[in-house]
């Protein structure tokens, strides 16, 4: 017997599995990483990095002779999440991606593992490795907040000095809380 299969695939791709053995066998027994079939052919959708690992099969003939081979599966699977949205206050970000063995294509077509962020907007990138794809988007706003006091002043013991700022914040912190 033999195994006709796709050995490296992308996650949620379908395995496909196909035992040929001549003269053709009378019953075919799968057994895999989570579970297992009694036909010539075996398809597993959606292939997921629980699906890596070997599969064997037996065929055994009418007269009762039997015949094995195997084939190791692996199943690439890309850990790629940006995030929800974002709200950033006078502040870049980095989107920081480090998947050994990728490469990476931002909006802006760069390439580096990782992305600042300066400006409000969509941002995306799609991650290759070995040979699979995928992409993921965030978005998010940036916030430019300008917070004055005035000119630096002297003041001499009993003067009072009143600090005030715009009324458009929610929530105010002095240095002296």
């Amino acid at each position: 017997v033999s195994i006709t299969a796709t050995d490296s695939l992308c996650a949620l791709d379908t395995i496909f599995l196909m035992a040929i053995s001549v003269p053709p066998a009378g019953s075919y027994n799968w057994k895999g990483p989570i579970s297992s079939t009694n036909t010539q052919q075996w398809t597993i959708p959606n292939a997921q990095n629980i699906h890596n690992g070997w599969y064997v099969v037996t065929a055994t003939s009418v007269n009762g002779c039997s015949s094995k081979d195997s084939v190791k599966i692996h199943v690439t699977e890309i850990p790629l999440e940006l995030g929800d949205s974002f709200l950033l206050c006078n502040l870049t970000n980095r989107l920081t991606l480090n998947i050994p063995g990728a490469t990476y294509l931002w909006q802006d077509s760069s390439t580096a593992n990782e992305y600042h962020i300066t400006q409000s907007g969509t941002y995306y990138v799609t991650v290759n490795l070995n040979g699979c794809t995928k992409t993921d988007t965030t978005s998010g706003k940036v916030v430019f907040v300008n917070v004055g006091l005035g000119n630096d002043t002297s003041l001499c013991q009993g003067d009072v000095y009143q600090l005030s700022v715009a009324d458009t914040f929610d929530t105010y912190l002095w240095n002296t809380n």
